[in-house]
């Protein structure tokens, strides 16, 4: 098999650790993989794997001009590339680069697999992008989606939303979950005496929802010594967060490596607006970590109990179920089976799951 990928620049978080293990997997198994991007491969990125830079005039990575540039360019770029390559396989991480090998699927026939990440349109509506850019947005995605021979969601309902938004049933769509991550962490100090630690971490946008969060965690301020809050990551917000956080709330910025703050954690808090399978649950369930996160479609289906979850709309619930758990040790040890019995299905060879969805 001969795959073709690609992806406009190298990013911290889930979404490119995702794409690189896919593509580190089909090259182990033997296949030739070609990836492309703008800028030079990432270290996460096997020597095995062919790692092709696009040119490209301009040194920004966003902005309306460079987004309009890229998409007139990169499919023609592309299209060439895969005459010369010859690709068995595409793979695209999201609608918007699978519409990017729009030409390549129609002229050469080479079946395109779409994995989805997240659900972009409900991420613009959250954010707010204006009406003009979510209208050309929605076009590209489903162009993508229109062109793809597999579909592969993380979760069943975000299967279902696909169906229910883009209003089609000829999609072939599967369900493949996240994974766990391997980890192996230091024994936690939970024995000693110390300060109860939580942590968020992610995207400090509005889609991540962190306000609500310091909301429920002010009801608790002035915090006791006992216990605190991390929030880990960098974003267009934070300086807003942290003028409006109560004390007791640090903010540490991006983390490229989370496995020291985790083992220092006692509660994992996502309060996301709208979620995939987000790295940092996956994280902190693989390490034994509990988890409250809020009550979203796809949260609900991977963490199953209600009481593992609450409405992102709602910090009273939240600040409910956090002065329960603080205070009542038995609260505490609950969350932390329902969160234990909740990681067991995502415990598999993701791998080889992928792969094998590729050839099926």
């Amino acid at each position: 098999m001969i795959v073709l990928s690609l992806y406009y620049t190298d990013k911290p978080g889930g979404f490119c650790k995702r794409l690189y293990r896919l593509l580190n997997a089909l090259s182990d198994r033997n296949h030739t993989v070609f990836y492309y991007t703008l800028d030079p491969a990432s270290a996460r990125v096997k020597s095995e794997v062919t790692v092709k830079q696009i040119p490209f005039p301009l040194k920004a990575r966003g902005g309306l001009l460079f987004w309009l540039l890229f998409t007139v360019w990169c499919p023609v770029f592309i299209f060439a590339e895969a005459i010369r390559v010859k690709p068995t396989h595409c793979i695209a991480f999201s609608p918007f680069y699978g519409a990017m090998l729009a030409l390549v699927r129609i002229f050469t026939g080479s079946p395109l697999i779409l994995f989805l990440r997240s659900l972009s349109f409900k991420t613009h509506r959250i954010t707010g992008l204006a009406a003009p850019l979510r209208a050309i947005s929605s076009l590209l995605d489903r162009i993508g989606l229109a062109l793809s021979s597999k579909v592969i969601c993380m979760t069943q309902a975000m299967a279902e939303e696909v169906r229910q938004e883009y209003g089609t049933e000829a999609l072939k769509l599967k369900v493949l979950p996240n994974d766990l991550p391997a980890i192996s962490l230091p024994p936690k100090i939970k024995t000693e005496q110390g300060p109860f630690q939580a942590l968020s971490a992610g995207v400090l946008d509005r889609r991540k929802n962190i306000s609500l969060l310091l909301e429920a965690w002010r009801v608790l301020s002035p915090p006791p010594s006992d216990y605190s809050l991390t929030i880990a990551g960098e974003g267009p917000l934070r300086a807003k967060l942290e003028a409006m956080a109560p004390p007791g709330v640090s903010f540490v910025g991006w983390q490229q490596e989370i496995m020291p703050l985790l083992s220092t954690t006692d509660l994992l808090i996502h309060p996301a607006l709208h979620e995939g399978v987000p790295n940092i649950v996956l994280e902190a369930l693989a390490a034994d970590i509990p988890v409250l996160a809020s009550r979203v479609p796809e949260m609900a289906e991977i963490l199953e109990s209600d009481e593992l979850l609450f409405d992102p709309e709602d910090s009273e619930e939240l600040s409910q179920k956090l002065k329960k758990l603080l205070h009542k040790k038995s609260e505490f040890d609950k969350i932390s089976e329902l969160s234990k019995h909740s990681s067991q299905k995502l415990r598999f060879d993701w791998d080889e799951a992928a792969t094998s969805l590729l050839l099926d």
